[in-house]
């Protein structure tokens, strides 16, 4: 028998070469298993792969609306220091940004998926979560919307 869970949490999973080209966030109830010693196991929320890479930040391809990132390995054209964030399936990413003298500056933490098209993200030594938006997310373009001065989140 698999109780319910009371509190959600997160696990990222890749799930194979198809599951690649699915740009889609599968949900799964949570559920706890007594089979295993005394920590329960968590089903939960699964992340397609496509997230799970170093994400660029390409503002010549922002609207007013979105904010656009593509691969690391993506042809950008040049220029000045450009804000990257990179997502691990283990739930940790890297934040990179231009610092001092433009020397690259990164900061980790952990991330999370908080519903189908919403990560938070944890930096370290940061108490307040940064929730973002994915309008959009395949294996070469990732669009987020872009936070508003009224956003809650």
């Amino acid at each position: 028998m698999c109780p319910s869970v009371s509190a959600e949490k997160t696990i990222v999973s890749p799930a194979g070469a198809s599951a690649a080209r699915d740009a889609t966030v599968a949900r799964v109830a949570p559920t706890t298993s007594t089979a295993v010693a005394a920590s329960p196991v968590v089903v939960l929320t699964l992340v397609s792969p496509p997230l799970l890479q170093k994400w660029v930040h390409s503002h010549e391809e922002d609207t007013p609306a979105e904010s656009v990132y593509r691969p690391a390995n993506y042809a950008f054209p040049r220029s000045r220091g450009r804000q990257a964030l990179t997502f691990k399936a283990d739930g940790t990413f890297t934040e990179t940004g231009p610092g001092p003298a433009d020397a690259p500056v990164e900061k980790g933490g952990s991330w999370e998926s908080t519903d189908a098209n919403r990560i938070a993200l944890s930096p370290e030594g940061i108490k307040q979560k940064r929730h973002l938006e994915i309008v959009s997310v395949t294996p070469d373009r990732l669009i987020f919307k872009r936070a508003t001065g009224n956003d809650d989140s």
